[in-house]
């Protein structure tokens, strides 16, 4: 009844590490440990590997653009979690969006449960969640990606308010909230730095804090979910502007059609505020990542002394 709850954030590798423990299964279960996939439970239509994301509806999250597990399959789940002697790894980025933990610790009640979670600088953070939203857009060919305002930073900040994330970024109230829920002995807080990363290395990392010996044993899938370079988004919006927006989405598909070719690059830059905004939002969030810092790590600064005015 051992669990390692992950619940991301976004944008801090968790597709990757949701990638591994799929592909890795046998080799998880060889040495106690489990990564079950929703559908052993559930009927929910959901075949890739981060399928927990669908248990973060069903408990508390308000707003999930993922399918929801009903009640009894709820249960279900339940109790494997209650008579497994395995180590049950739950990775699921929805489940940090939740801000009432109340369904949430009555489901893990009786489990012991560790909680662990990457933090990312948040203008860096920021910056990838749009991008993310826009690559979303891109690949559905959503007419939005085409507004006039698309890469500014007045739209990232609204996309951020709009998709009520701006609450994550207040790193204190949100290990808090969970250290209340789970016990602050209980959390595994880590940076999203590959520099501060265990080898270096985000899987290394990850395995080395909830203690999987073996990954030298482990398949090690290529990359997934990369962005999309903010230069590829700004051709497609002017050619939105000079050819209409059926050109535009023509031009789109092909370019979707072609991203099998190893000399199309889909990823890039995908910077949008400027140094002073930057800085100012940062220091915005600086009393919230020292506190951090002091008492998650021990320390001053959240993200490192060579670069203070990001802290």
């Amino acid at each position: 009844m051992s669990v390692i709850l992950h619940i991301g954030l976004q944008k801090t590798g968790t597709s990757s590490i949701q990638n591994f423990l799929q592909s890795n299964i046998d080799i998880l279960n060889e040495n106690g440990f489990d990564y079950p996939h929703i559908t052993e439970f559930s009927s929910v239509q959901f075949k890739g590997p981060s399928s927990h994301n669908c248990l973060a509806p069903a408990l508390g999250l308000k707003q999930s653009g993922f399918p929801a597990v009903d009640e009894k399959e709820l249960q279900s789940i339940r109790e494997y979690l209650l008579s497994t002697d395995r180590t049950v790894i739950i990775s699921s980025e929805e489940i940090s969006r939740i801000m009432d933990l109340t369904s949430l610790t009555e489901f893990f009640s009786g489990m012991d449960v560790k909680v662990f979670v990457y933090l990312r600088h948040q203008a860096n953070w920021a910056e990838s969640m749009y991008n993310q939203r826009n690559k979303l857009l891109f690949f559905k060919q959503d007419e939005r990606l085409f507004d006039e305002g698309t890469l500014s930073e007045e739209d990232l900040f609204r996309f951020l308010r709009q998709e009520h994330y701006t609450p994550l970024m207040n790193f204190e109230a949100l290990l808090d909230r969970w250290s209340d829920a789970f016990g602050k002995d209980n959390m595994i807080v880590r940076v999203f730095d590959r520099k501060k990363m265990y080898k270096n290395d985000l899987l290394a990392d990850f395995c080395h804090a909830i203690g999987i010996d073996f990954l030298d044993d482990c398949k090690i899938p290529k990359s997934v979910n990369e962005n999309l370079a903010n230069s590829w988004i700004s051709y497609f919006v002017k050619l939105n502007q000079d050819h209409g927006q059926e050109f535009a989405k023509q031009a789109a598909e092909s370019f979707i059609n072609s991203l099998d070719n190893p000399h199309i690059v889909q990823n890039g830059d995908i910077k949008i505020l400027t140094p002073r905004v930057r800085k100012n939002l940062m220091k915005d969030f600086r009393g919230f990542n020292r506190a951090t810092a002091q008492k998650y790590f021990d320390r001053r600064n959240l993200f490192g002394p060579e670069n203070p005015t990001e802290d």
